[in-house]
């Protein structure tokens, strides 16, 4: 793909879902060019007790912005947060921005005087968001600038989950969804992501996602050796994003996941737009969860008329997103003995979740959903829909599992 010679258009705000698809990385156009703002030969810096790094790759195209400016104000809002707290807390906080297609800042956010400080700390020109090389960079500079004893990483943009960028469906056929990246030719595997954070020698304490789509069983599979905890969403997510004002506090320095979901729920139970789920997940007990599902897959199979009656969390026809929860009590409905067993791991996998009580979807036509039953992650083996039923299979879940 050619870089755009063409300015980039000021996008309409809107308040409608951010999904995030996980895609296919291409090839590096160029070597990417950097610009420090500081010099290396600077003293190395004594490590906090913990790094977190906000990555806000591309979320458009070549002529549209896409969700940028909701991305300034989540930056604001976590400014005000520690404003308010006055303090980091023995903590830092990095953000990378790109601000246009192949062009991105990695700055810090300071709290000294009383002010709130960006510190510009790289000029990142001509790279490729979509590579493993990109992204492998832009963490090791975090480490370089901010050394600490823990690490952590956020990650706005649109998602759609463990869906490979290859697959054919556009951010233009479902709007303003959250990926990992923007439309066709902007998304990022959520393997090539898996493969810089092990290729820094790093292992994150958390992950979250403010994307749509990505507390799924497939992703977290995928990150489970270099993340202890993911925090996601099993649906969409309005394009404002998490409330970052309200919860930074239990984010930083020291995670406090159940209040990071009461905080998403108390805050969108009472929105405009009253829709969304929020989950961490504990990536250290799905190696558990998967081999009882590969037992299960041996001797269970789940008819089509009873693929439809297992909770969706999704705006697709047929679903691809269902409630794992309901999934394994659908599957195994036989066998209350082994329902229960599965489900005491599902308990520690997912040790927090929060749910309104309707979920919002802009696929298929602006519509909700009833949510009924919620374990806080979503399973795609039961889906029928014929536009990701071959797909499912070459994820690493479903080959350690089936």
């Amino acid at each position: 793909m050619k870089q755009p010679t063409s300015a980039i258009t000021t996008p309409k705000r809107s308040w409608k879902a951010r999904i995030m698809c996980s895609g296919l990385a291409w090839l590096l156009l160029v070597m990417p060019l950097i610009t420090s703002c500081h010099s290396h030969d600077d003293p190395e810096p004594d490590p906090t007790a913990q790094t977190i790094l906000w990555y806000f790759p591309w979320s458009g195209n070549d002529y549209d912005a896409g969700l940028y400016y909701h991305f300034r104000s989540n930056i604001t809002e976590v400014e005000l947060a520690i404003k308010e707290r006055k303090t980091m807390a023995n903590a830092r906080l990095l953000v990378c921005l790109a601000s246009r297609p192949y062009e991105a800042t990695l700055f810090e956010i300071k709290y000294e005087g009383n002010k709130i400080l960006r510190d510009t700390l790289v000029q990142y020109s001509n790279i490729n968001f979509t590579s493993e090389e990109t992204i492998l960079r832009v963490i090791n500079d975090t480490k370089g600038y901010a050394p600490a004893l823990r690490y952590g990483m956020m990650i706005g943009c649109h998602g759609l989950g463990w869906v490979p960028a290859s697959h054919l469906a556009t951010a233009r056929q479902a709007p303003r969804r959250r990926y990992f990246g923007g439309e066709k030719g902007y998304r990022t595997d959520i393997t090539t992501l898996a493969d810089a954070i092990s290729s820094s020698n790093t292992h994150m304490d958390f992950i979250l996602f403010d994307d749509c789509y990505m507390a799924n069983i497939e992703v977290a599979y995928d990150l489970r050796h270099v993340t202890d905890h993911l925090i996601a969403s099993t649906s969409e997510i309005m394009a404002r994003g998490l409330p970052y004002q309200d919860l930074w506090a239990h984010l930083s320095p020291t995670p406090q996941f159940s209040e990071v979901c009461n905080s998403y729920y108390d805050f969108y139970s009472t929105y405009t737009y009253p829709y969304g789920t929020l989950a961490a997940i504990d990536c250290r007990e799905i190696d558990t969860f998967a081999a009882l599902m590969r037992q299960v897959n041996e001797t269970h199979t789940l008819s089509i008329n009873d693929t439809y009656r297992v909770q969706q969390l999704d705006g697709y026809a047929p679903a691809v997103f269902f409630d794992c929860g309901d999934y394994i009590a659908k599957l195994c409905a036989d066998d209350p003995a082994l329902v229960n067993q599965l489900n005491d791991v599902l308990q520690r996998l997912v040790p927090s979740k929060v749910a309104t009580k309707k979920i919002f979807s802009v696929l298929n036509g602006s519509h909700t959903i009833d949510v009924n039953t919620f374990s806080g992650i979503t399973i795609s083996d039961p889906t029928i829909n014929t536009d990701f039923v071959a797909e499912k299979t070459h994820t690493a879940w479903w080959q350690a599992t089936h």
